[in-house]
């Protein structure tokens, strides 16, 4: 059992108080705090567990404290100074964040330094390509935790996905899991404002994968140039004081970011792309509704890679797992039977066969990843392309318009409707995105439900014989946020009920 004075040897300019009154790190010895655990969740707390209050952007944590005290909480751990009695311990830090991954990490044993923990960034594609490189690394024989937008999984067991990167203490327990199974690897999808709020700061990474960067989360990073400057913090941490050697940087170089992405780090880089520069490349060579085969060619030679999924996008996704594992020292067949191995990656354009057309369901919810989706299924639509999308709300607005005008212009339908509107009114949210699509298209050429299902049925009815439908935004989410409630919600299961019915 660790006691909590082990624990804040590794904060910087701590203090503690009981009751109050401050003490010293000798007093806390006298009588100190056994730790069973760690969470910024109160409902989450047992006996003996810190609490970490996590300022939030609608609730602050210290309004948590009385709760998490009525569960047992030994200590508390706030940049505030919340009331907390004499039987716990308040340790008042300069930011939470930052102390809870220190934290964690020392109570989990810094369970990274036993894995190859391979973080995947990029505004698209960042799912696929974890997916399908943990596909590689178990045909090499390597078994390998999965932490993404989708699902945790770790040491065989799976935890539900509530972000794309969990908060830091999450993430210790779900490495030390994957630890003690003995597993090898960790592959973590990193978003951005994980690397800014301070989730994977006590994290070693043995690798970055760039995957690209488009226009997403202005909302928080404000500009494009603060996206990117957050998406850099992955591979400049690689570079650590003291950190295990032989660091990589894998980086697409079709990316227009991509120079400045390996110009911030020292690591190894290796780089994938269509550009003939790029390490690891691809010639494609065949594409249709199932399947897309291009000819592989790396370090380590050539190879006819089938992949099951389709478009150029996912070749991408490909290359980029390939290119890892090329750095990891995996041989080129078994990258190959790795990559072929992958059918489908939940809400990644699944496909679901209609009667004399397919459906396509999507998480494609930025500018970028709208328009290689859209351009993807253009070259696959025998006939008519059906788009249906919307844009969520409490999001930046300012790519509401530019995703209207993609999907006007890349579609001969176009359906604008719901995604998660949240707190946002729905009217107001397919406004914003409306005046992109009228400088394509006139009133009348478009149609707009704010009713998602409505929207599906509209596309489902029109769509005739060699039509396309792609229904993008939510993917695999089984939920739409509404302001006041969220309710079950599945693209794919509606889509497969109006099929059914039709």
């Amino acid at each position: 059992m660790k006691k909590l004075s082990q624990l804040i040897g590794v904060l910087d300019k701590a203090q503690l108080f009981r009751g109050g009154a401050q003490i010293s790190p000798d007093d806390l010895m006298i009588n100190d705090i056994p730790v069973e655990g760690i969470t910024y969740d109160s409902r989450k707390v047992k006996k003996d567990f810190i609490f970490a209050c996590m300022p939030g952007f609608n609730m602050d944590g210290n309004e948590f404290v009385p709760d998490a005290l009525k569960k047992g909480a030994g200590a508390v751990i706030s940049n505030g100074k919340p009331d907390v009695p004499a039987g716990s311990v308040l340790v008042k830090v300069g930011d939470t964040r930052v102390s809870l991954g220190k934290l964690a990490a020392e109570f989990y044993d810094h369970p990274d330094r036993s894995l190859r923990v391979i973080g995947v960034t990029g505004t698209n594609g960042k799912t696929t390509t974890t997916y399908i490189l943990r596909s590689i690394l178990e045909r090499h024989g390597k078994k390998a935790g999965l932490i993404g937008t989708i699902v945790y999984e770790a040491g065989g067991d799976s935890f539900p996905a509530g972000r794309t990167t969990p908060e830091a203490s999450d993430i210790e327990f779900m490495f030390r899991h994957s630890a003690d199974a003995g597993e090898e690897y960790a592959v973590i999808e990193v978003s951005s404002h994980s690397l800014m709020l301070h989730r994977v700061d006590a994290i070693e990474f043995d690798q970055a994968i760039f995957t690209n960067l488009g226009l997403d989360h202005l909302d928080f990073h404000q500009t494009k140039e603060e996206y990117l400057k957050a998406k850099m913090k992955l591979f400049q941490g690689l570079d650590r004081p003291g950190a295990k050697k032989d660091k990589i940087a894998v980086v697409n170089l079709d990316d227009a970011c991509a120079r400045e992405i390996m110009d911030s780090t020292k690591a190894r880089k290796i780089t994938y792309g269509f550009s003939p520069a790029a390490q690891v490349s691809a010639v494609p060579l065949h594409m249709d509704m199932e399947k897309i085969s291009f000819e592989m060619v790396t370090p380590a030679g050539k190879t006819d890679v089938n992949l099951k999924m389709t478009g150029k996008f996912n070749i991408y996704n490909a290359l980029a797992a390939a290119a890892s594992a090329i750095a990891e020292g995996i041989p080129i067949e078994e990258i190959k039977e790795g990559i072929e191995s992958v059918a489908n990656v939940p809400g990644r354009f699944e496909k679901i066969k209609g009667r004399g057309f397919y459906v396509i369901v999507d998480y494609a919810h930025t500018p970028e990843a709208l328009k290689d989706l859209l351009i993807a299924a253009r070259e696959l639509a025998k006939k008519k392309l059906i788009v249906v999308f919307g844009c969520g709300g409490e999001r930046d607005r300012s790519k509401r318009p530019i995703m209207g005008e993609i999907a006007a212009s890349c579609s001969d339908l176009c359906i604008l409707t719901s995604d998660n509107p949240r707190r946002e009114d729905p009217l107001r949210i397919i406004l914003d995105t409306e005046s992109g699509i009228q400088k394509v298209k006139p009133m009348g050429e478009y149609y707009t439900f704010v009713d998602r299902r409505e929207a599906i049925e509209k596309a489902c009815s029109a769509a005739g014989q060699g039509d396309l439908v792609v229904i993008a935004g939510k993917g695999h989410e089984d939920y739409q946020i509404l302001a006041d409630k969220t309710i079950h919600f599945d693209d794919r299961e509606v889509v497969r009920e109006i099929l059914k019915n039709s």
